[in-house]
């Protein structure tokens, strides 16, 4: 605590909190807590978090916007020992979800359909294989053609030996801007270099930077004008 608030005495405009408990600890989005039946947990927010759920009218696949809900009620119900706050938090989940702007009677058909897939029960069977599809606008249509055409694609003789089911079909994400616009540092770029003895400011032909400099022997002072040599 000490530390903490000598932190926050400095001239700075970031500033830090912390939270000190001999019963409970929190990591990530769990909070596991010391009770007088055991250990007990359940689902934890930070008071400063906002809602970051994909918004409904998100460019993102249908299918990701319909399970989303679903996904993050079995979260909570997954991640809660008492009953009372699974309820609490599921309440608050589906509101959170409503501010999305998504439709309540669809958040309802996902709780119950979250609260019967947590139930226990024999998984029957070899999990499916999964055949991934970069996304685009056209991508539902290509999943529509292999549904509607797998009678005949089952026809191969090969096919059944890896394929007993219909894959399941899932999205990769595709290019966005951010990939387009922003790139890692390229410091390797930087090692490149040429010993010359010209004198003056030359570019090396082997760095990112040679292309945003001026070659130049000389330099002229801002406020004088007087010229200098460059050695």
């Amino acid at each position: 605590m000490n530390m903490v608030q000598s932190l926050n005495q400095k001239e700075s405009p970031i500033k830090f909190t912390s939270n000190i408990s001999s019963t409970a600890v929190q990591f990530l989005d769990l909070e596991i807590a010391i009770t007088d039946q055991g250990l007990s947990y359940c689902l934890y927010k930070k008071p400063t978090d906002r809602n970051t759920i994909l918004h409904s009218t998100s460019a993102h696949p249908e299918a990701l916007k319909k399970f989303l809900p679903k996904a993050q009620f079995l979260r909570v119900i997954r991640n809660n020992s008492d009953k009372n706050v699974m309820e609490e938090q599921l309440e608050g989940m589906m509101e959170r979800f409503l501010e999305r702007g998504y439709r309540r009677n669809d958040l309802v058909r996902a709780l119950e359909e979250a609260k019967i897939a947590n139930s226990p029960r024999v998984k029957d069977g070899a999990p499916r294989l999964v055949f991934p599809v970069t996304y685009h606008d056209a991508s539902p249509e290509v999943t529509r053609i292999i549904k509607d055409n797998w009678k005949m694609l089952a026809c191969d003789d090969t096919l059944p030996k890896v394929f007993k089911e219909p894959p399941l079909i899932c999205y990769r994400r595709n290019t966005n801007l951010r990939d387009l616009l922003v790139h890692t540092d390229p410091s390797k770029s930087y090692e490149k270099s040429i010993e010359t003895h010209s004198r003056g400011s030359i570019r090396c032909l082997g760095c990112v930077t040679c292309g945003h400099m001026t070659p130049s022997r000389t330099f002229q002072h801002p406020h004088s004008n007087k010229i200098f040599q460059i050695r």
